[in-house]
């Protein structure tokens, strides 16, 4: 199997089909930016952007990352125990 592409009617990547059942699945705002990926293992990430639509914040199930507004990271770490704690 080669990698195949699915696109929205406005021709946005709405998933990516490659080799061994592996796949990424995105979700976009009404600007076409992508706010959302899923993946073939159970993983996501998700973004946010700034009134001028700059990305500045991007989480996943073991962080979240946003940028302040002089353009430096502030990142939160979740830690393994709490993660567990959440799927108990």
């Amino acid at each position: 199997m080669e990698k195949t592409y699915k696109r929205s009617q406005a021709g946005l990547v709405q998933r990516i089909n490659r080799p061994g059942d592996r796949w990424t699945a995105y979700q976009h705002d009404s600007l076409g930016n992508v706010i959302r990926s899923d993946y073939y293992d159970d993983t996501w990430e998700t973004f946010g952007y700034g009134k001028n639509g700059t990305l500045v914040e991007t989480a996943n199930d073991h962080m979240t990352n946003r940028q302040n507004q002089v353009g430096q990271n502030n990142v939160n770490r979740k830690s393994y125990l709490d993660s567990v704690d959440q799927h108990l």
